[in-house]
């Protein structure tokens, strides 16, 4: 089984987030046709033990993988700024799994058709949302 991967994202308290991510299995880009299912959870770290913020979440598969890499220059996409490789993996995380300003692990299990489940995590620095707060 491949070691879990993780990757930074920073976003808003109680603003949906979307960690853009290239995805791999065995060295490959995943597509739609190589994963039956993936699923999320968001566990929040604070002081004491981890509190889980979004249970085990099942994620549409064609809504969030894509067949190419976007974010480069065939598939251009101005929210990828990491690289000029691209992106294959787009989960929209709803705003409820930030309700404060803190860190999180949003932890993404892949099943792939063929093959065991893998892991990767997404380590989420959540900053208050300032949007209406008085200077």
């Amino acid at each position: 089984m491949p070691k879990a991967r993780v990757w930074p994202f920073t976003g808003f308290q109680n603003v949906p987030a979307t960690p853009l991510s290239r995805v791999l299995f065995n060295g490959i880009p995943i597509t739609q046709a190589s994963i039956s299912a993936i699923t999320y959870t968001v566990k929040q770290f604070n002081e004491g033990e981890p509190a889980v913020t979004a249970a085990k979440t099942p994620l549409v598969i064609n809504e969030v993988v894509f067949n190419s890499l976007q974010g480069n220059v065939t598939n251009p996409d101005p929210r990828w700024t990491k690289d000029g490789i691209g992106f294959n993996f787009a989960p929209t995380v709803p705003p409820a799994a930030f309700p404060e300003a803190d860190e999180y692990w949003v932890v993404f299990v892949f099943t792939p058709t063929s093959g065991y489940p893998f892991v990767q995590i997404c380590r989420a620095t959540i900053l208050p949302n300032l949007v209406g707060a008085v200077p």
